[in-house]
């Protein structure tokens, strides 16, 4: 079976066939960290798939790289003599949404992860497996229960710090150090990609945050704060607090804090990828716009891959909610402050300067996404 194939099955599973006849330049691909792994594509009614063609509905499955997609929307459609479906199949890992935990904790207590996953998936009867890949920190948590078991691996991924990727339905979180790998690959801009966009918010931003270490013999609990040195700029903006027993001693749980607030705007960056070497979910790639002169490591957060008989490159997207890049954020704002400074030294008068700066602003965000 080649990359490019893919495969029908019946929702009962008596029967499979390789899928013939769809439009590749209708194939994607869609990845996005924790939240979303799909295919679509539109396939056509030929007297070579007539068979195929009729059993093509919602929940059926598409095997494609020997990963199961369910079908999840099959709409119909007609125009002149030609009849065509568009599908959407989602990875059969989502459907782990269709095991419910029922029971609940309720008294607040520390969980580890293999523990708070164990409590979801008790009781499935669906086929599904949990696995954990790497060093968690340790939650607290109360009511735990009457959820989904997608709910309770999204969950996980989101507290403990994790990043969810299946295989069909064997469910693993890996931490960050153990999913993401550099393999060599630098994005250039101009040299390996079309198009790079960058966009930013602050709607996450904060500049305060409180957090909780271990137990000591006498009872008492490991505290620390941290607080940004952009509170001056965006003013005591209170993240929720974090614990981790890990943690014995304040400065380290200090400096612990540091990496758990975003404390300059969130940043994304699409990128249209046109080298040849493949991409794959968990890669690292370092970023290098030699224009403006900044370099940082990337961790990709989705990506948009194409058949390859399309011949079109991947999209890809990063994202610095978990931190990957905020480095180049702090550059952009070291930028402009030094920019700032320079002007000031200048002799023109203040309605100038100002007029210069918004324009050395707007030219220093163009100039980043280009």
């Amino acid at each position: 079976m080649l990359d490019e194939d893919i495969l029908y099955r019946n929702y009962s599973e008596t029967i499979e066939e390789l899928l013939v006849d769809f439009d590749p330049s209708s194939f994607q691909y869609d990845y996005e960290e924790n939240e979303k792994r799909n295919i679509q594509l539109t396939v056509y009614l030929t007297n070579r798939n007539m068979g195929i063609y009729k059993g093509l509905s919602e929940e059926a499955f598409l095997i494609w790289r020997d990963q199961i997609y369910t079908i999840k929307e099959c709409n119909p459609n007609q125009e002149g003599a030609v009849q065509y479906k568009e599908i959407i199949a989602q990875h059969i890992s989502f459907s782990c949404a269709d095991h419910v935990q029922y029971d609940v904790v309720e008294p607040e207590r520390v969980y580890d992860i293999w523990q708070y996953l164990a409590h979801g998936i008790e009781g499935d009867e669906l086929g599904f497996s949990v696995e954990t890949r790497g060093d968690f920190p340790k939650v607290s948590m109360s009511s735990v229960g009457r959820q989904s078991l997608l709910e309770y691996v999204q969950n996980a991924a989101e507290k403990f710090g994790g990043i969810f990727y299946a295989n069909n339905k064997h469910l693993v979180i890996y931490s960050p150090a153990e999913w993401y790998q550099y393999n060599g690959i630098d994005l250039r801009y101009q040299f390996n990609t079309a198009t790079v966009k960058l966009s930013s918010n602050t709607y996450n931003l904060k500049t305060y945050i409180k957090g909780f270490g271990a137990t000591k013999e006498n009872g008492t609990v490991v505290e620390a704060i941290y607080v940004s040195p952009n509170v001056s700029k965006y003013g005591r903006r209170k993240a929720e607090p974090i614990s981790d027993e890990r943690f014995y001693y304040s400065v380290n749980l200090q400096e612990y804090l540091k990496t758990q607030i975003l404390d300059v705007p969130e940043t994304s960056i699409d990128i249209q990828y046109t080298g040849s070497e493949p991409i794959s979910e968990n890669e690292q790639l370092y970023l290098v716009h030699e224009g403006l002169g900044y370099e940082s490591m990337l961790s990709l957060k989705r990506m948009t891959f194409y058949h390859p008989y399309a011949h079109k490159p991947p999209d890809l997207g990063f994202s610095n909610k978990l931190l990957d890049m905020v480095t180049i954020q702090r550059q952009a704002h070291r930028r402009y402050n030094n920019m700032n400074k320079r002007l000031e030294s200048t002799r023109f008068e203040v309605q100038q300067v100002t007029g210069i700066a918004n324009t050395a602003l707007s030219g220093d965000v163009v100039g980043e996404v280009t």
